[in-house]
């Protein structure tokens, strides 16, 4: 009986030494890879191109979102299309919906109509944030020969055109979903009421388009192979931080500490939303140093082990 005990204890000890070899094991990974993409982050002065990326986002995302207004008002009302792109927009980027609804409205209230050539800028100038986007994608690689401009300037229109479809795949299915709800038919309508999918589809769906982005920016964009599940974990990482921004930078305005009203005046809705993009473009830059740094230390090539060894030996210069 006592040696069946010792066996016991000794199985469970065994299996408790196991589970903290393991633990030690995914900790030290884990601080290695957020080392590696700290030290890629600031040789890369990425500091410097969020500040960038904010920039031109204050200057794309307006475009954009008349762009979409355009494409939309070819099916919907102008006020139901200005809804619609301010939801989806703030679907893709979690951003409050009152920082970007006045200046739409006020744009789209002294808009003339568009024309062909008008489309045109707009799709150029939405495209302003993507291009410098791409080019910074491909700076966590060391050695790696960059895009010609060309190439970077069709990557970042092809962007445009791919959220442009997403928005127009949207339009069709939440308007398929007003057709069926039309239809007078009891049981047809009792399933709609209890089925889970529209609940799914309205609360889920944006994350998963999200986080699909994120990833497809993360795979496609380098100019070299990235493995599917570091650009993912890349993306997670991303998507479950815009989330913690977004909440926590709404409470910090509803709560009553931010006053830029009265220090910049009528451009204190534009600093918030400027404040917001900064943030927000900060951790996307850095989501993509940390699927660099998770694809440099399970890759085993060549370019990968040169890549760690200039991290490491320009850190310590520093």
């Amino acid at each position: 009986m006592k040696s069946l005990n010792a066996i016991k204890t000794a199985h469970i000890l065994s299996t408790l030494e196991d589970a903290y070899r393991l633990t030690k094991k995914g900790l030290g990974s884990l601080f290695l890879v957020l080392r590696t993409a700290y030290r890629s982050f600031n040789i890369t002065m990425s500091g410097e191109t969020t500040a960038s990326l904010a920039y031109y986002s204050l200057f794309s995302i307006f475009p954009l979102a008349l762009l979409l207004i355009a494409v939309a008002s070819n099916w919907l009302t102008a006020q139901t299309a200005q809804q619609r792109v301010i939801e989806y927009i703030s679907e893709i980027i979690p951003i409050s919906q009152d920082l970007i609804f006045n200046v739409i409205k006020e744009v789209v209230h002294r808009r003339g109509a568009f024309t062909l050539i008008s489309l045109g800028s707009l799709v150029w100038s939405s495209s302003g944030f993507f291009n410098l986007l791409v080019r910074n994608i491909n700076r966590p690689w060391i050695g790696m020969k960059p895009r010609h401009f060309v190439k970077t300037r069709l990557q970042a229109l092809s962007i445009v055109l791919v959220l442009g479809s997403l928005f127009l795949v949207s339009i069709l299915s939440t308007t398929g979903f007003e057709m069926l709800n039309k239809i007078n038919f009891p049981l047809w309508r009792e399933f709609l009421a209890q089925t889970t999918l529209r609940s799914f589809l309205s609360q889920f769906l944006p994350q998963i388009v999200r986080l699909a982005l994120l990833w497809s920016l993360y795979y496609w964009v380098p100019n070299t192979q990235i493995p599917r599940l570091s650009a993912l974990a890349g993306a997670v990482f991303v998507s479950v931080s815009w989330w913690l921004l977004n909440n926590a930078f709404t409470w910090y305005l509803n709560s009553g500490f931010a006053h830029y009203d009265l220090v910049y005046g009528s451009l204190g809705r534009t600093i918030t939303l400027m404040l917001w993009f900064y943030f927000g473009n900060y951790i996307l830059v850095f989501g993509n140093h940390l699927s660099a740094a998770i694809a440099r230390l399970t890759r085993k090539d060549n370019i990968t082990r040169s890549s760690m060894v200039n991290f490491d030996e320009d850190d310590e210069s520093e």
